[in-house]
This record gives C-alpha cells, sequence and structure tokens, in this order.
C-alpha cells in the first residue's frame, strides 16, 4: 500500500535524504561509474531539499562534504551545490555543525 499511496512533500523529502545516503556509500563501478553517481546524487538532493516547509536532518554530514568532493567541472552546478549547501544551513543537527 505504501508504494501505491501519495506520499506527503515530508514523506518524499525524508526518502530522498535516505537514498543520497545509499547513494553517497555506494562503490562506484563498471555498471554505475562516477558519472551516474553525480547524477543519483544530484536528483536525490534536489527531492530531499527543494521543499520550503520540510527540510530532513542531516543525519551524516559526511555524505554532503563527499558530494562536494564529487562534483564535475564544466558542467551547471549551481542548483545541486545550492541544494547541498541549504542542507547544512537550514536542516543541521549538532552533528552536522560539529563536522
Amino acid at each position: 500500500m505504501e508504494l501505491i499511496a501519495p506520499l506527503s512533500e515530508n514523506e518524499i523529502a525524508q526518502k530522498s535524504y535516505q537514498l543520497f545516503h545509499v547513494v553517497m556509500w555506494a562503490p562506484a563501478s563498471p555498471v554505475s561509474p562516477q558519472e551516474k553517481k553525480w547524477d543519483a546524487s544530484r536528483l536525490t538532493t534536489y527531492g530531499a531539499y527543494k521543499w520550503d516547509k520540510f527540510l530532513p536532518w542531516v543525519e551524516e554530514p559526511q555524505d554532503i562534504l563527499v558530494f562536494f568532493d564529487s562534483t564535475r567541472r564544466g558542467q551547471n552546478q549551481d542548483e545541486p551545490i545550492q541544494n547541498a549547501f541549504r542542507a547544512l544551513a537550514y536542516a543541521s543537527s549538532s552533528t552536522t555543525i560539529e563536522a
């Protein structure tokens, strides 16, 4: 039932953040090269942090730092980087602030 029921913005944001965490720690492989990992992480940060009413807490700040390290030169990265900064600025936990 969960798969066919419409999700609220809060649920979409939370599930997108959870998927972002999985993507950031999945190893790159010939089947899933670094470029695909970047695209997946970019889309999941968008899903998690595009909402105005709810932003999921950043539980693993290392995810965001690895995301910054994985940015690719020569492509439009403004929105993904803004979403990542928004995550750190508005959804910080005490762990994130320490990091």
